[in-house]
């Protein structure tokens, strides 16, 4: 499911225990990013900004990175980083513009393993989500799972009522079960006679 080379990392129990990402928790070809919308709490992504709230996602584990973003004049300015090296030095800001720390992963659909999903974030709500995401995977890798490191996640969120009057959502990525590096479960290990029998589930071809 996911490319065992990127980040060049062959030993993921050791690249989680390297993590240089300090949690807060206390456009690419050929890839489809997922926005959060803060005020609704609803995930949508790709050019149709297609709604998959509620729907379930696999982490890729290699993928996690932090860095910061700048906007400026309504562009975007990135400099990410693997979340196995330190925190990059931020840009300089912009007139009144200031950089702000951001958090970012990929992901596969579970039905669709062809679209590359892009999750990344500079608010407070969303470093927040992908740190405590990222952290669950380093108590699981450092209870001694070697393995079964990848997140199946559902796509939910939680409110709050901001100070100033109005309701805030921040996305939470729910996790439901774990995967491996080919996208199987622990309990996915059929006898070969059962496996000659069943027919693999069509996989659901999603646009981007």
């Amino acid at each position: 499911m996911f490319p065992t080379t990127q980040n060049s990392i062959t030993d993921l129990s050791s690249a989680l225990a390297q993590s240089k990402v300090q949690d807060s928790s206390n456009s690419s070809s050929g890839k489809a990013y997922i926005k959060f919308d803060y005020k609704t709490g609803s995930f949508a992504y790709g050019r149709d900004q297609e709604d998959i709230s509620g729907d379930e996602i696999v982490i890729n584990t290699y993928s996690f990175t932090h860095g910061w973003v700048l906007w400026s004049n309504g562009i975007p300015t990135k400099v990410m980083r693997s979340f196995t090296e330190e925190l990059p030095p931020a840009m300089p800001s912009v007139g009144d513009d200031s950089p702000s720390e951001a958090r970012g992963f990929e992901a596969r659909f579970k039905d669709d393993e062809e679209t590359v999903l892009v999750f990344e974030s500079n608010s407070h709500g969303g470093r927040s989500g992908v740190d405590a995401l990222l952290g669950k995977v380093g108590l699981r890798s450092a209870g001694g799972e070697t393995e079964f490191l990848f997140p199946v996640v559902k796509l939910i969120s939680e409110s709050y009522k901001a100070a100033k009057g109005g309701t805030v959502h921040n996305p939470v990525f729910e996790i439901v079960s774990w995967v491996n590096v080919e996208g199987k479960t622990s309990e996915d290990t059929p006898l070969i006679e059962d496996q000659a029998q069943t027919e693999e589930a069509p996989r659901r071809k999603r646009r981007v």
